[in-house]
C-alpha cells in the first residue's frame, strides 16, 4: 500500500463522513416534516434553524479536520520516506518506527492519537514487527507448608 493509496483511503473516509452527516440532517428534516403535532409555520421555522445550526457545526468540524490533516501531511511525507529507507535495509520494529516519528521536525505538533495513527498505519504498510520484549511483573508466592498427617484413631 503506497502513500498515495493511504491518502486516497483517508479522503474516502472523510467523504463517507460528510455524506453520512448530510444523511443525518436530511433524516432529521424528514422526521420534523412528518410530525403532525406542530403547525406548518413552527415546523418550518424549526427545520430552518436546526439545518443552519447543524450545517455550521459540520462546517466547523470539517475546517478543524482540514487543519489537522495539514499538520499530519506535514509529518507523514518525511515519515513515509524514512520508513521506506529503513524497510529496504531489512525488517522494521515498532520501536524503530517511534524513533523515526519522534525525529521528524514538526512531529511535536501532532496529538498523541495522530502519532499512533501514523505509526500503526505505516507500520502495517512495511510489515513492522511488534517488540518481542514484554513488560511483565513476576509475583512469587511463598511455598506452601507440607501437609502433616495427624494420628488417626486407629493409630492411638
Amino acid at each position: 500500500m503506497s502513500f498515495a493509496d493511504t491518502c486516497n483511503s483517508l479522503a474516502n473516509h472523510i467523504g463517507f463522513f460528510a455524506g453520512k452527516s448530510r444523511n443525518v440532517l436530511l433524516s432529521a428534516r424528514k422526521k420534523l416534516k412528518d410530525s403532525t403535532n406542530l403547525p406548518d409555520k413552527i415546523r418550518n421555522a424549526m427545520i430552518e434553524k436546526l439545518t443552519r445550526t447543524l450545517y455550521k457545526q459540520a462546517e466547523f468540524m470539517m475546517d478543524k479536520l482540514s487543519k489537522r490533516l495539514e499538520v499530519i501531511d506535514e509529518v507523514a511525507g518525511p515519515f513515509y520516506e524514512k520508513i521506506n529507507v529503513m524497510s529496504a535495509r531489512g525488517p522494521v520494529s515498532e520501536n524503530q518506527l517511534w524513533e523515526e516519528m519522534n525525529s521528524i521536525e514538526g512531529a511535536e505538533k501532532l496529538a498523541d492519537q495522530e502519532k499512533v495513527l501514523l505509526v500503526t498505519l505505516f507500520g502495517q504498510i512495511v510489515g513492522a514487527q511488534k517488540s518481542k520484549v514484554v513488560d511483565a511483573v513476576v509475583v512469587e508466592k511463598p511455598p506452601l507448608k507440607p501437609v502433616t498427617k495427624g494420628k488417626c484413631r486407629a493409630d492411638r
